[in-house]
């Protein structure tokens, strides 16, 4: 019931034309994260097939647990990715695609590795804590989730951490 408030909520009256109107959300300045993923400024001409809420509502099935709001910015996405064209050439798997990115930063995270092989649920004292950013990249034009990232996150940094 509280997925369909939302979606509802974000996503307006049944019929409504979902297009992002506002500048505040479209990425401003190129982000370069580990892994090789690039996200780069939309061209001005570039217009969201989908609004923002629809991208969260995809993205919410691969959201990390708690009540973190992301940040959620229209921009084009490059992957680190490769493929070999019929022609021979490689290429990137996603090059300048238009896409939503959501983004949850610091998310407190227990990291697999800290749990000792034999011990199935150690004291949770014994586990650190450690902050990751959450990255979910949603296709403007399908509106489908391509990935879903995690890395290390920058200590006291904001969003734009990695800006280059």
């Amino acid at each position: 019931m509280g997925l369909v408030l939302l979606a509802a909520a974000l996503l307006g009256p049944p019929g409504a034309e979902a297009v992002a109107t506002s500048t505040g959300d479209r990425l401003s300045s190129p982000i370069l994260l580990p892994g090789g993923m690039r996200f780069d400024v939309p061209k001005p001409a570039d217009r969201p097939r989908r609004s923002s809420g629809v991208a969260l509502v995809a993205a919410l099935r691969y959201a990390p647990p708690g009540r973190q709001l992301p940040h959620v910015q229209f921009a084009r996405y490059t992957s680190s990715s490769t493929h070999t064209a019929s022609d021979g050439r490689v290429a990137a798997v996603f090059e300048q695609r238009p896409i939503w990115l959501v983004r949850y930063t610091s998310v407190p995270r227990r990291p697999a590795s800290a749990v000792p092989p034999r011990q199935k649920h150690p004291p949770a004292t014994t586990i650190p804590i450690v902050a990751v950013d959450v990255v979910i990249v949603v296709d403007d034009a399908s509106g489908d989730v391509l990935l879903r990232s995690e890395m290390l996150a920058a200590p006291a940094l904001e969003p734009g951490a990695y800006l280059l």
